[in-house]
């Protein structure tokens, strides 16, 4: 379910939540698109919420790489 908004949340608001539930109505119900689009350092991606069917576009930037050995195959 999910906590019910009086009003929407703001983009700081939704990325301090980690962008957990709906910015609209507070559900936790999310589809979020594979696909996504890419430069720059940064990223975007098509979020929808099943409940109020509510669409926005989440924005990641990147800030950094860690060193990993690739999968053995």
């Amino acid at each position: 379910m999910g906590i019910r908004f009086s009003s929407p949340r703001s983009s700081a608001q939704y990325a301090a939540d980690r962008g957990a539930a709906c910015p609209s109505c507070g559900s936790g119900e999310l589809d979020r698109a594979p696909a996504c689009e890419a430069g720059s350092g940064e990223m975007t991606a098509w979020v929808g919420c099943e409940r109020c069917r509510h669409t926005w576009l989440e924005s990641y930037v990147l800030v950094g790489y860690s060193e990993h050995e690739p999968p053995a195959t």
